[in-house]
Protein backbone atom coordinates (compact mmCIF):
# COMPACT_ATOMS: atom_id res chain seq x y z
CA UNK A 1 0.00 0.00 0.00
CA UNK A 2 2.84 2.48 0.73
CA UNK A 3 4.63 2.29 -2.59
CA UNK A 4 1.05 2.48 -4.50
CA UNK A 5 -0.08 5.70 -2.61
CA UNK A 6 3.66 7.30 -2.50
CA UNK A 7 4.94 6.88 0.67
CA UNK A 8 7.59 5.92 3.04
CA UNK A 9 7.76 2.14 4.43
CA UNK A 10 8.36 1.03 7.77
CA UNK A 11 11.50 2.63 9.94
CA UNK A 12 10.45 6.19 8.05
CA UNK A 13 9.81 9.27 10.51
CA UNK A 14 6.22 8.99 9.12
CA UNK A 15 6.30 5.52 7.90
CA UNK A 16 2.23 4.97 7.81
CA UNK A 17 0.74 5.40 4.69
CA UNK A 18 -2.81 5.80 6.51
CA UNK A 19 -1.91 7.93 9.63
CA UNK A 20 0.64 10.58 10.42
CA UNK A 21 1.54 9.40 13.39
CA UNK A 22 6.13 9.79 13.95
CA UNK A 23 8.55 7.43 15.01
CA UNK A 24 11.04 8.14 17.44
CA UNK A 25 14.41 6.51 17.62
CA UNK A 26 16.48 4.81 19.87
CA UNK A 27 18.59 7.87 21.70
CA UNK A 28 21.48 5.79 22.53
CA UNK A 29 21.89 4.70 19.31
CA UNK A 30 22.96 7.19 16.14
CA UNK A 31 20.65 6.76 13.60
CA UNK A 32 18.74 3.89 12.81
CA UNK A 33 15.59 3.10 12.12
CA UNK A 34 12.40 4.68 13.69
CA UNK A 35 9.72 2.91 15.66
CA UNK A 36 6.21 3.78 16.52
CA UNK A 37 5.45 2.80 20.52
CA UNK A 38 2.32 2.35 21.91
CA UNK A 39 3.22 5.19 24.45
CA UNK A 40 6.05 7.88 24.46
CA UNK A 41 8.48 7.20 26.55
CA UNK A 42 8.86 10.97 27.04
CA UNK A 43 4.86 11.59 27.55
CA UNK A 44 3.15 9.53 29.85
CA UNK A 45 -0.38 11.02 27.78
CA UNK A 46 0.39 10.19 24.25
CA UNK A 47 -1.05 6.69 23.35
CA UNK A 48 -2.30 5.32 20.17
CA UNK A 49 -5.60 4.95 21.11
CA UNK A 50 -7.28 7.63 19.08
CA UNK A 51 -5.06 6.95 15.94
CA UNK A 52 -8.52 6.15 14.15
CA UNK A 53 -9.39 9.97 14.56
CA UNK A 54 -6.46 11.43 12.71
CA UNK A 55 -6.41 9.50 9.31
CA UNK A 56 -4.71 10.80 6.30
CA UNK A 57 -7.29 12.65 4.14
CA UNK A 58 -6.31 13.42 0.29
CA UNK A 59 -6.33 16.52 1.15
CA UNK A 60 -3.23 15.64 2.94
CA UNK A 61 -1.80 13.57 0.06
CA UNK A 62 -2.43 16.69 -1.90
CA UNK A 63 -0.94 19.21 0.29
CA UNK A 64 2.15 17.37 0.41
CA UNK A 65 2.29 16.52 -3.57
CA UNK A 66 1.80 20.43 -4.09
CA UNK A 67 4.84 21.50 -1.73
CA UNK A 68 6.72 18.13 -3.50
CA UNK A 69 6.35 19.96 -7.39
CA UNK A 70 6.94 23.19 -5.83
CA UNK A 71 10.56 22.70 -4.32
CA UNK A 72 13.90 24.53 -5.67
CA UNK A 73 16.46 22.19 -3.59
CA UNK A 74 17.17 18.40 -2.83
CA UNK A 75 17.58 19.20 0.77
CA UNK A 76 13.73 20.71 0.48
CA UNK A 77 12.30 17.95 -1.17
CA UNK A 78 14.18 15.81 1.43
CA UNK A 79 12.76 18.11 4.48
CA UNK A 80 9.10 17.63 2.73
CA UNK A 81 9.32 13.66 2.49
CA UNK A 82 10.33 13.26 5.75
CA UNK A 83 7.45 15.69 7.03
CA UNK A 84 4.97 13.88 5.62
CA UNK A 85 5.82 10.50 4.89
CA UNK A 86 5.63 10.93 1.24
CA UNK A 87 8.45 9.80 -1.51
CA UNK A 88 6.85 10.60 -4.45
CA UNK A 89 3.69 11.34 -6.54
CA UNK A 90 2.35 8.37 -7.46
CA UNK A 91 0.70 7.65 -11.16
CA UNK A 92 -2.60 7.07 -9.74
CA UNK A 93 -2.46 10.25 -7.65
CA UNK A 94 -2.74 12.62 -10.71
CA UNK A 95 -6.08 11.17 -11.84
CA UNK A 96 -8.89 13.32 -10.90
CA UNK A 97 -11.56 10.68 -9.74
CA UNK A 98 -9.07 8.70 -7.66
CA UNK A 99 -9.10 9.64 -3.76
CA UNK A 100 -5.79 7.85 -3.01
CA UNK A 101 -7.18 7.14 0.86
CA UNK A 102 -10.46 5.56 0.18
CA UNK A 103 -8.98 3.27 -3.15
CA UNK A 104 -6.63 1.69 -1.00
CA UNK A 105 -7.64 -0.53 2.00
CA UNK A 106 -6.50 -1.07 5.29
CA UNK A 107 -3.40 -2.55 5.86
CA UNK A 108 -2.78 -5.78 8.06
CA UNK A 109 -0.57 -4.00 10.34
CA UNK A 110 -3.57 -2.06 11.69
CA UNK A 111 -5.70 -5.16 11.69
CA UNK A 112 -3.29 -6.30 14.52
CA UNK A 113 -2.82 -2.98 16.37
CA UNK A 114 -7.40 -3.03 16.23
CA UNK A 115 -6.58 -5.97 18.64
CA UNK A 116 -8.02 -8.03 16.32
CA UNK A 117 -5.70 -11.19 15.98
CA UNK A 118 -8.16 -13.44 18.28
CA UNK A 119 -10.34 -13.13 15.45
CA UNK A 120 -7.76 -13.85 12.79
CA UNK A 121 -6.81 -17.03 14.35
CA UNK A 122 -10.55 -18.17 14.86
CA UNK A 123 -11.09 -17.57 11.18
Amino acid sequence: MSKANGCKDSGAFVPCHEFPIEGIRDPSKKGGTYYLPHQRPDDEESRTDGLLANLKTHDYFIDAWSKLSEVATVKDAEQIQREYGIICIPALGILPSMDIVKSFPFGFMHLISENNVSNLVLL
